[in-house]
């Protein structure tokens, strides 16, 4: 019996990441991608059921869905067991089972009411209420995941919860490498690490920032990351008067003093840049959990989140301790205009501008952050898989 991964691909994101981890604690005996997309290295074999890409139509790779399980079925054989992370994986790992009777195993990183509620993503949601209830099994990665999935799907098989991993032994080794920069712009700043995308919301956070320097004229903020948004979220930091740095027009050694905000697009060790910062904020306005918050907390950084659901607060609040500082979801788009004496709005700038100026705080929270950390140790997720490949359900 192998143990394989089946994922849309290993394209920068937190599931992406996970799956990265995973793969290389030798969780699975194979990785399989839907796409021929990797930015991420493993030391597994990998195999890919297509040539394409992050460019390819999304309609295109819904409608090849079939195809990708057809596919599927020649490389596994009955009896293996595949865990798909992802819908799209998740549909391919469930139909090609359907046809071929291996063992599906499907995994839950997203917020389905959030996720799926446009028009446009609404068949997706049809599919998940038809497909989920024949997997053999659902995994999510938080208890809100799993709550919200409940209350949409009718399952009766094996379901429970398996939080991410971080590698805590890896964000070590990695953390004290030094940037190709001065080290001294990144000790009075805020960083936060994601997709460049709607669900992150960074427009939020670089309005909050630009409010920020009122009071704290030398903080900087760097955003590691790209995506969709990544012209637009330019754009609005230059309407805001931010002096703005980009990696895709400049190198990284032009970094110097006198911008305000560092658009760092995707980096292989984030965490270079994350353990030498200050704070790491997180903007999301949903999150099935968050790889990112529980790698920063590994780095020693105080966090502050939006408390949207659902990992921030399950991550930041448990054995009646406050890990981190939950903030409201910010709801407002680039083109509105921003009433901020909202409580909301200043709630964020005053978390900021009081961590900035409490050096004690910082220490605690920082404290906090690498004692949360080693609750997600991949080495304890590793047991909890392995558990249930042994314990599968018949």
């Amino acid at each position: 019996m192998k143990k394989y991964l089946l994922i849309n691909s290993l394209k920068f994101g937190g599931a992406e990441r996970v799956a990265q981890i995973l793969a290389n604690a030798e969780v699975f005996d194979e990785v399989i991608l839907l796409e021929d997309e990797k930015d991420y290295s493993l030391n597994i074999p990998i195999s890919k059921l297509s040539q394409h890409t992050n460019k390819t139509s999304p309609v295109l790779k819904t409608l090849f869905i079939p195809i990708y399980a057809w596919r599927l079925h020649k490389i596994i054989n009955k009896g293996d067991i595949v865990v798909s992370f992802i819908e799209r994986a998740n549909f391919v790992n469930i139909i090609s089972k359907l046809f071929f009777n291996h063992k599906t195993i499907i995994t839950l990183h997203s917020n389905i009411s959030l996720s799926f509620k446009t028009i446009k993503k609404y068949p997706y949601y049809i599919l998940i209420k038809i497909l989920y209830p024949k997997a053999d099994a659902v995994i999510s990665v938080s208890n809100g995941v799993n709550n919200d999935f409940k209350n949409i799907v009718n399952f009766k098989k094996y379901n429970s919860i398996i939080n991410n991993p971080i590698d805590i032994k890896l964000i070590n080794n990695l953390k004290d490498r030094p940037v190709s920069f001065s080290e001294e712009f990144l000790r009075n700043s805020i960083i936060s690490v994601g997709r460049l995308f709607y669900q992150k919301a960074q427009w939020t956070l670089i309005k909050i920032f630009s409010d920020t320097l009122i009071k704290n004229p030398n903080v900087k903020l760097f955003i590691i990351g790209d995506g969709d948004l990544r012209e637009k979220l330019l754009a609005y930091a230059k309407d805001l008067n931010l002096k703005v740095f980009s990696i895709f027009t400049q190198s990284i050694k032009e970094i110097n003093s006198i911008y305000n905000i560092y658009f760092l697009g995707f980096q292989e060790n984030p965490y270079q840049f994350v353990a030498k910062s200050t704070i790491f904020a997180l903007s999301s306005v949903s999150e099935g959990s968050s790889m990112v918050i529980l790698e920063a907390m590994a780095c020693g950084l105080p966090i502050l989140s939006s408390d949207c659901d659902y990992g921030p607060r399950e991550i930041l609040t448990a054995r009646d301790k406050k890990f981190g500082i939950l903030l409201p979801v910010l709801d407002f788009q680039m083109s509105d205009n921003i009433d901020v004496s909202d409580k909301k709005y200043q709630a964020w700038v005053n978390a900021f501008s009081d961590i900035f100026n409490d050096k004690d705080k910082r220490d605690n929270y920082k404290q906090l952050s690498l004692s949360r950390a080693n609750d997600f140790s991949v080495d304890d997720v590793k047991i909890i898989w392995q558990n249930l490949f042994k314990n599968f359900p018949r």
